[in-house]
C-alpha cells in the first residue's frame, strides 16, 4: 500500500475516533450507524480501488460471511475471539452481537478488551476495528457520546504482520480469521506450503501450528485449499491436529472477488481413533483409479523447446467433447507421449458448467503428446472398449454431482478424479 493510501486511511480512522467522542443527539446516531452499517466499507472501497485492495488481499468479509462463520463455530464457552488478518473487524463484530451485556458501557467494554484481539497489517484498519467494536458496545447500551474511547479495548488492536510475529493464543481461544488470499513467497517455516502460495494457506498452517490444544480455529479460506492437489500435505496436517467439525465448499466470495471459498472449523487437541482410522477404510466401491492411470498432459507449447521430430499433437482444440477422434496435427515437442486408446478430459471445470469431466477418446497407433491442460486417463486395458467404459461413467450426470461436492474450485485434479466413482447401472 502506498504511503499516500495509508494516509488516507489514517485519516479516516481519526475521523471515525472524532466521531465516538465529540458526536451527540442524531449526530451520534449516524456515526454509530456510519461505522456499523457499510459506509466505512464503501468509503474504504473506493479510496483504495479494487486493484490495489487484490493486490493487499483487502477483501472485507461483511455481515453474510461473518454469520456464516459464526454458524460453523463447534459450541463454546470461548475465552477470547482472535482474528490474525482482522481488517475492520467484521468477523469479531459478529461475535460481540451476541455476546451478554455487563451491567454498564464501562464494565462491557472492559470485559471485551479480555475478550477480543485483532491484527492487521495495516494499523489504520485495526484501529477502525477497534474503534466499531467501541461502536457497537456504545449502540447496545443505548449510549450514545461516552466523550472518551477506551484505551484497552483499542490496545488490543495492533498492526502486525501475522505470518512474521507472535499469536500467543491460549487453550480456549477461538482463532477467527477471512486472512488474504493473494500469492506471497512462502517463509522459510512453513513446511506445508512451498513457492509462491496463498496467503490464505500460510495463515491456516501458522493458526494450525500454533494452537495450543483447546483452541479453535474457524477460517474462509480458497476453496483449492479444501479440494487441490497442491495443498494435499496441508490438509494431512490439519487432519492430524484436532477434530474437524466443518470443510465444506461455499461458492463464491463476491461479485468483485471472484473466487470460490471454503468454511473450516477445527479443534485443536488428540484425535479421535474414528477420525485418524477413518481414511484408512478401504473404499469397496470402484473409482475410476481401479480403471486407468491419470497423468496431466506433459506438453506446455509456450514453453518447452521445439524438437527436430514431429509426433502427434493433442490440444483442447482439437478434443471435441463425447467423440471419438484421431490425432492428426503434429509438433516439435519433446517430453512423454501416450499410446492410443485412451480417454482424454478438459482440466477447466467450473461448477457452473453443465457437464464437468468432459472427455474425449482417443484412437490411433501412433503415440500422441498431450498438452497441459487435459488430464490423460490411461486404462488399465488397453482396449477401447475399456475407453468406453470410462467415458460412459464420465458422461453420467451423477458425476456432475459428486464433483460440485467434492470440487468448487475450477479445474480439475488428479487427486479428486482418481476418487471419482464408477456408476453402476441407473
Amino acid at each position: 500500500m502506498s504511503p499516500e493510501h495509508h494516509e488516507l486511511l489514517r485519516d479516516l480512522a481519526h475521523q471515525s475516533h472524532w466521531s465516538l467522542m465529540n458526536e451527540e443527539g442524531e449526530g451520534a446516531e449516524a456515526s454509530l450507524e456510519a461505522l456499523l452499517g457499510c459506509t466505512t466499507t464503501d468509503t474504504i472501497n473506493a479510496l483504495l480501488g479494487r486493484e490495489l485492495r487484490r493486490a493487499d488481499g483487502i477483501f472485507f468479509s461483511g455481515p453474510a460471511w461473518s454469520s456464516r462463520l459464526r454458524e460453523a463455530m463447534p459450541h463454546g464457552p470461548f475465552g477470547r475471539f482472535v482474528d490474525p488478518s482482522c481488517g475492520i473487524g467484521d468477523l469479531l463484530i459478529e461475535m460481540a452481537r451476541s455476546l451478554p451485556l455487563s451491567t454498564s458501557l464501562d464494565l462491557t467494554l472492559e470485559s471485551w478488551s479480555k475478550q477480543f484481539f485483532g491484527m492487521d497489517l495495516h494499523m489504520p484498519l485495526a484501529q477502525l476495528a477497534g474503534y466499531r467494536l467501541q461502536a457497537l458496545a456504545m449502540r447496545r447500551h443505548d449510549v450514545q457520546a461516552p466523550a472518551y474511547l477506551d484505551p484497552q479495548l483499542v490496545k488490543q488492536f495492533a498492526s502486525q504482520d501475522a505470518l512474521l510475529g507472535p499469536w500467543d493464543l491460549r487453550a480456549g481461544d477461538c482463532v477467527l480469521m477471512n486472512p488474504p488470499f493473494q500469492a506471497v513467497l512462502s517463509p522459510g517455516w512453513s513446511q506445508y506450503c512451498g513457492g509462491r502460495v496463498s496467503a490464505a494457506a500460510l495463515f491456516l498452517e501458522r493458526a494450525l501450528t500454533d494452537a495450543p490444544d483447546g483452541a479453535t480455529i474457524v477460517a474462509l479460506v480458497p476453496e483449492a485449499i479444501r479440494s487441490g492437489s497442491r495443498f494435499a500435505r496441508l490438509r494431512d496436517f490439519m487432519r492430524s491436529r484436532g477434530s474437524i467439525h466443518q470443510f465444506t465448499a461455499c461458492g463464491r466470495f463476491s461479485a468483485e472477488a471472484d473466487i470460490d471459498v471454503a468454511i473450516v472449523s477445527i479443534t485443536v487437541g488428540p484425535v479421535p481413533a474414528s477420525s485418524s482410522n477413518s481414511a484408512a477404510v478401504e473404499n469397496k466401491e470402484p473409482t475410476l483409479s481401479d480403471l486407468a492411470t491419470i497423468r496431466v498432459g506433459t506438453v506446455v507449447p509456450h514453453r518447452d523447446p521445439k524438437t527436430l521430430t514431429s509426433r502427434p499433437f493433442l490440444d483442447v482444440d482439437g478434443a471435441p467433447i463425447w467423440q471419438q477422434v484421431e490425432v492428426h496435427r503434429r509438433a516439435r515437442y519433446g517430453g512423454t507421449a501416450f499410446r492410443p486408446p485412451f480417454v482424454v478430459v478438459r482440466r477447466t471445470s467450473s461448477p457452473s458448467d453443465r457437464e464437468r469431466a468432459r472427455g474425449t477418446l482417443i484412437k490411433g497407433k501412433e503415440a500422441v503428446m498431450v498438452e497441459n491442460h487435459l488430464l490423460v486417463l490411461l486404462p488399465a486395458k488397453k482396449t477401447l472398449k475399456a475407453c468406453k467404459e470410462i467415458m460412459s461413467s464420465l458422461s453420467d450426470p451423477r458425476t456432475t454431482s459428486w464433483l460440485n461436492e467434492m470440487l468448487r474450485c475450477r479445474h480439475l485434479t488428479v487427486r479428486v478424479m482418481r476418487q471419482l466413482p464408477i456408476w453402476q447401472g441407473t
